[in-house]
């Protein structure tokens, strides 16, 4: 690894710069800033932030449909909860609240 590269410890960038996917505008504002990392960022930009957080997003549900296939009832009732990647760890659209909203408008 070259001198300046990342490795496991966190960046130090300003806690502003952007949002963890996973935590949102909630998290920085409470000072939560990575999901990979207690202390600053690991992500370089937001764009490392994404990839990662997508690769975090398909393992998770991989893991989550694997054990549903073996027979867990608490992983089977996650899986049907969580269809798609994207609804997992702040994946922002398609999340299961939108569309229990989208199912059961207030009105």
């Amino acid at each position: 690894m070259s001198e300046g590269e990342p490795d496991d410890e966190a960046y130090v960038v300003p806690d502003d710069t952007w949002d963890c996917e996973a935590y949102g505008p909630e998290g920085t504002a409470i000072g939560v800033l990575c999901f990979f990392s207690e202390h600053g960022r690991k992500c370089r930009d937001q764009e490392q932030c994404h990839r990662d957080m997508t690769a975090e997003r398909g393992r998770v549900f991989g893991r989550i449909h694997q054990l549903a296939a073996t027979g867990d009832p608490v992983m089977k009732d996650l899986a049907e909860q969580f269809t798609r990647p994207e609804q997992l760890l702040g994946g922002g659209e398609g999340a299961v609240d939108d569309e229990q909203d989208d199912e059961h408008p207030q009105g």
